[in-house]
């Protein structure tokens, strides 16, 4: 960040950011894949363009990571080519999204997409990805002041008893725990709204 033109500085328990002009500049993802997201993000901003390289393990991932943030941010307008494990970005003005963006199923996805939708505005399918490693990442985003509203959920919300997770993944179903949610505790759960079928397997095991 600092070799962009970064302005910031440590302070108690963080870090103070002034807004500043930021400047292409190369970087390696050998050593830290996981950044890639929010580094192409970041190249956006950035005038000239940004160089990316060693990214070929971001395919390994939830995602095909480069494939998912060109696709998203070509709906930005943002002009990104791929040359086999080597990204370039080319620092352009950037509009709102001309489509619902995708998480892809890949809560870094989902996080670097609300970052550029923090300034251009948006819509992100599948936001609740996010659960996977950052579940009060969007609370956090309000405290920021910024406007999120929760899009229809395709997941149901029940009570049952707190030890109702373990019982289920003994039959080899999943269900997720919502003991971290705002006015919930560990006796809420929440299931995804799947196939008939699927559905069905679940309120048998759930009878049992």
């Amino acid at each position: 960040l600092k070799r962009c033109g970064g302005k910031f500085k440590p302070v108690e328990g963080g870090y103070h950011f002034d807004r500043s002009l930021l400047k292409a500049t190369e970087i390696d993802l050998a050593d830290c894949p996981d950044l890639g997201p929010i580094l192409f993000t970041l190249g956006c901003f950035c005038s000239g363009e940004t160089v990316i390289r060693n990214a070929g393990r971001l395919r390994l991932k939830e995602s095909d990571r480069i494939e998912a943030m060109q696709t998203e941010l070509r709906k930005m307008g943002a002009r990104i080519e791929v040359d086999g494990d080597t990204v370039h970005i080319q620092g352009v003005a950037l509009h709102a999204p001309n489509a619902p963006l995708s998480g892809h199923n890949d809560h870094r996805i989902v996080m670097a997409m609300a970052v550029l939708c923090a300034s251009l505005g948006g819509t992100i399918r599948g936001a609740e990805a996010v659960n996977k490693s950052y579940p009060d990442f969007f609370r956090t985003l309000r405290a920021l002041g910024l406007r999120v509203v929760d899009g229809q959920a395709n997941y149901l919300l029940f009570r049952a008893p707190a030890d109702f997770g373990a019982k289920l993944r003994r039959h080899g179903a999943v269900v997720r725990g919502c003991g971290n949610y705002p006015g919930l505790d560990e006796t809420w759960y929440r299931t995804a709204v799947r196939t008939q079928k699927e559905n069905e397997q679940l309120l048998k095991i759930m009878r049992e």
